[in-house]
């Protein structure tokens, strides 16, 4: 039989979903069955796992879902307080355990958006993978200062070719030291990042001397970890071309007039 063939039937149906999680390179699996289950070489662990129900709607923004754990559970806590550094997607396959072809198809797939607890449960918000097809409108803006983020394609700043290795001598909270910063001028990396080994990033806020300030501390501690650290831009055309050699990509206007030629209202 085949899962198609099953989940039709009257009465030969005995469904069973798989949860997959995934955050970089690290994978949970679970199921709500009484029984661990074994599916293409991976082994689902049982878990106490609720879900809301699975719909379609004209509205991406609402064929969510919500899952339920207990207090303890050591993944559902995870989303408590700071969320991950990485996004967790959500694989639920279904199949049956009547079905002797043991097919499995993907039933519903997104990523975990939000978590909160509630008495002796943890709720995790789930948002479709459809959701990723949103587009946002026009956003590109006339104004002085450059349009673009930097490190992104519409920048074209390679962030490796600028990327400095430091090891973090010290960190309290939001707050680290790290002895390769202080080659750098002050402010040099003000708005850029620091990037762990994991993969996890923060916004450096502040940059003075060795000592850089970030916008959240690191859920883990950072002292002696190897890290990344990326300049930040002040979107000005002098940094783009005193710092990043980066004049043709840059995406300002700095010679806009101050006044709407126009009608003569103001325009800065």
């Amino acid at each position: 039989m085949s899962y198609s063939v099953v989940e039709s039937s009257v009465s030969d149906g005995q469904p069973v979903e798989l949860y997959e999680f995934r955050q970089g390179v690290q994978v949970w699996r679970y199921t709500p069955s009484a029984e661990p289950y074994s599916y293409l070489s991976a082994e689902y662990t049982p878990a106490t796992i609720s879900r809301s129900d699975i719909s379609q709607s004209n509205e991406i923004t609402k064929a969510g879902i919500t899952l339920v754990f207990p207090r303890d559970h050591d993944f559902a806590t995870k989303f408590l307080g700071f969320s991950p550094d990485l996004v967790t997607t959500l694989t639920i396959f279904r199949g049956h355990v009547t079905d002797s072809a043991q097919e499995f198809v993907a039933y519903w797939k997104g990523r975990i958006v939000a978590g909160k607890a509630t008495g002796n449960e943890v709720t995790l918000e789930c948002e479709s993978v459809f959701t990723s097809m949103r587009r946002t409108g026009l956003r590109a803006r006339y104004q002085r200062t450059c349009r673009h983020t930097l490190y992104t394609p519409a920048c074209g700043v390679n962030k490796d070719s600028f990327k400095v290795q430091g090891v973090v001598q010290s960190a309290q909270t939001a707050f680290f030291v790290c002895t390769e910063a202080g080659a750098y001028p002050d402010g040099y990396f003000s708005g850029g990042m620091v990037e762990l080994e994991s993969g996890a990033t923060r916004f450096i806020v502040n940059h003075t001397g060795s000592s850089l300030f970030i916008s959240r501390p690191f859920v883990e501690s950072i002292g002696g970890q190897a890290v990344n650290l990326y300049p930040g831009c002040d979107h000005l055309k002098a940094t783009c071309i005193n710092k990043f050699y980066n004049l043709l990509n840059f995406g300002g206007f700095p010679y806009i007039p101050n006044t709407n030629p126009f009608g003569g209202s103001s325009i800065v």
